[in-house]
Parts: C-alpha cells; sequence; structure tokens
C-alpha cells in the first residue's frame, strides 16, 4: 500500500518593518498648515519665517536628532522648524500640532527679557496645577536632558496641551492662535490615538505569543504522530494485514485532518503578523512620541 508521505511544515514568522521614505511635501500643504494649527496672523508669520520643511524619516533623523528639544515629530534649531511628514493621510492632524508646538518655541525666542521674565511666572503657575501623570512625565524628561531648554518646552506644552488657562496667560496665547483650546482637543485626540494604537499593537502581540504556542504544541504532537505511522508502514511492509492497514488507514486519515487544521493555524498566524507587522510599519515613527518627546 503507497501512502502519500505528510511532512510538518516549517513555522514562518513574519518579521521585520521597514519604514518607507516619504515624497517631501509642496509648498502648498505648508501654506495649509498655518490654518489647520488654528494659528493666527502672527503665528503664522512666525511660523513661515523658520521656512519650515516637511520631511521623510531619513531627513528628518538627520536634521533633528541632534536637538535636545526636538519632538518625536518635529524639532526647531533656533532657525528652522523641521516637520516629519506622516504618509497616512488619517494621521496629518498630528502634523498640525507639531507645528503649532514648534511655532511657540520659535515665538518664545522672540520675546524680550521682560516679556520673557513674566511668562515664564505664568507658566510656572500653572506648571504647579499640572495633574495629568503623562504631561508631568514630559516634563521631568526634558528637565533630565537638559534644564535649560525647559522653560521654551513649558511654553509650548502648556500652549498646546492644556485646555484651560489663567486669563493673563490665555491671552498671551491669543497672540498666536485664534482657537488654542480647538488645538489643545487636537492634541488630546493625538495622544489617544497614540495610545489606542500602542494598546492594539500589544493585545495583537499576545494573540501571537499564544497563536506561537498552540502552533509548537500542535506541530509536536503531530511529530509524535507521524513517527507512529511511519513504525505502523514499516511493520505493513514487512507483513500486511487487513487489521494492520485498516488500522493505518484510519490514524492516516485522522493525522490528515489534523494537520490541515495545523496548517490553517499557521496560515492565520501568519495573516494575524502580516497585518501587525503592517500597522507597525505604518506606525513605527508615532510610538516613540509615547516614551517622551513632544
Amino acid at each position: 500500500m503507497t501512502k502519500t508521505l505528510h511532512f510538518i511544515y516549517t513555522l514562518t514568522f513574519i518579521v521585520g518593518c521597514i519604514f518607507p521614505n516619504i515624497v517631501l511635501a509642496n509648498a502648498a500643504e505648508l501654506t495649509a498648515l498655518g490654518k489647520k494649527s488654528f494659528m493666527s496672523d502672527l503665528g503664522e508669520k512666525i511660523f513661515y519665517r523658520t521656512d519650515p520643511e516637511l520631511m521623510d524619516k531619513v531627513a528628518f533623523t538627520k536634521a533633528c536628532n541632534k536637538h535636545e528639544g526636538s519632538t518625536a515629530l518635529g524639532c526647531f534649531n533656533g532657525r528652522k522648524i523641521f516637520l516629519f511628514k506622516i504618509p497616512e493621510p488619517q494621521l496629518e492632524y498630528m502634523i498640525s500640532v507639531t507645528a503649532a508646538h514648534e511655532m511657540l518655541h520659535a515665538a518664545y525666542d522672540r520675546l524680550d527679557k521682560e516679556e520673557r521674565e513674566k511668562t515664564d511666572k505664568l507658566l510656572l503657575a500653572v506648571q504647579k496645577g499640572i495633574t495629568d501623570a503623562d504631561i508631568l512625565e514630559k516634563i521631568e524628561d526634558y528637565r533630565k536632558r537638559d534644564a535649560s531648554i525647559l522653560p521654551s518646552e513649558l511654553h509650548s506644552i502648556i500652549g498646546t496641551e492644556i485646555l484651560n488657562l489663567p486669563s493673563e496667560l490665555e491671552a498671551h496665547y491669543l497672540k498666536y492662535f485664534l482657537n488654542r483650546k480647538a488645538l489643545v482637543r487636537l492634541s488630546e485626540n493625538y495622544y489617544q490615538d497614540l495610545q489606542a494604537r500602542k494598546v492594539s499593537l500589544k493585545n495583537t502581540d499576545s494573540r501571537l505569543d499564544e497563536l506561537k504556542k498552540d502552533i509548537e504544541l500542535r506541530a509536536k504532537i503531530l511529530r509524535t504522530k507521524q513517527s507512529h505511522l511511519n513504525v505502523l508502514k514499516r511493520e505493513i511492509d514487512e507483513e500486511a494485514s487487513r487489521e494492520r492497514i485498516e488500522n493505518f488507514n484510519t490514524l492516516a486519515t485522522q493525522f490528515n485532518r489534523e494537520l490541515k487544521i495545523y496548517e490553517q493555524m499557521i496560515a492565520n498566524y501568519n495573516a494575524l503578523a502580516k497585518e501587525r507587522n503592517s500597522r507597525a510599519k505604518e506606525n513605527k515613527i508615532l510610538y516613540q512620541a509615547l516614551d517622551s518627546k513632544i
């Protein structure tokens, strides 16, 4: 009796994410960015005087990785603003938040000594009342890295992330924004989106770990059954009998059925891994913002 040999497939895990380079944005995108960030005429004037540039990953990393005050999506080097061009259209609003944050750095640099001292006092007073753990962690991170940049960072963080401010400080930001609270809500969406994506990826990783364990266990069982079938096949080759052949065929049919289930489990794993890596590829640089930065 000739039996088709069945081999247990080797598990193939999809790994690695390559974040694509993005074509540089044109002037129209930058022109619209000021409006999307709710900047006032003065805010736009300051923003565009920094000659802002939207960049792909390689160029952005080269431009911003040496700046202590850089965010995950933008940086201001004292003269020029660099922004990362997010490739997903549904996430473009994050560029608006980052543009506003960086513009406020440039605005802070323009304050004279008296204005800066007055603004710093107002910012410190607000800082003492901040209870949001993520914002406090971010502020502390900047303090540890370089305390000298903290006043400017407070100016950008508080201006783009704190909804309710004292009237005097609100009046200060009114010079730069037509609707600062709308910007803050955009910023809140930014972090909610990032957190949701991080949680989703973590849950998918847990699911993949579970599937991998199930696949490895089933592979071990199938190898044992395959070895047993090989023994039975040799016995039949040496001395065939109806009982042995029927028993072998029954076990072989069961093995083939279980092997198909095993193969489907691998296919399901790889499909989920491919989906996971696609999302990780899409969000790779965005997750950096959860650890510190903006």
